[in-house]
């Protein structure tokens, strides 16, 4: 399948061709740009040209909440091309039994509180250091 049509008009009023008592008729089309979009035909054949080719990076999507259970049972990533010569096996870039994982979507990371602290940027530095603009040239030299 290299291109799909979206039917746009269908001529009924006078049948472009008779074959006996099945009539023939014009049909208008254009050539349907696929972009992405779900398609769910019923027909493996359409649906799965829908799978191979899209873009759509949402369609894998899911959202959690605090705390919230993540995965559960057991999982394997194996390499395409990559093999252990010693033994002749494929090697596993992964291989391990996930039972509960929990993410963590506050930290006290996120604010920077600690950095912030460590580098100087709390208040009771950062005080006297404000631009307040009394000064006539607060960027030059003192000019009377």
């Amino acid at each position: 399948m290299k291109s799909f049509f979206e039917i746009l008009f269908v001529e009924d009023q006078e049948p472009f061709f008779q074959l006996g008592n099945l009539p023939v008729y014009k049909l208008k089309v254009t050539r349907w740009e696929y972009a992405s979009e779900k398609l769910d035909t019923g027909l493996s054949t359409i649906d799965q040209h829908e799978d191979t080719h899209t873009l759509d990076q949402l369609a894998y999507k899911f959202t959690l909440e605090y705390g919230q259970e993540v995965m559960t049972g057991a999982g394997s990533v194996q390499l395409e091309s990559y093999h252990d010569y010693s033994t002749g096996q494929p090697a596993l870039l992964m291989n391990e039994d996930f039972t509960e994982s929990n993410i963590q979507t506050q930290s006290p990371y996120a604010d920077n509180l600690d950095l912030n602290k460590e580098a100087g940027y709390d208040t009771v530095s950062t005080a006297d250091d404000i631009l307040d603009f009394t000064e006539r040239n607060p960027f030059g030299e003192i000019d009377e």
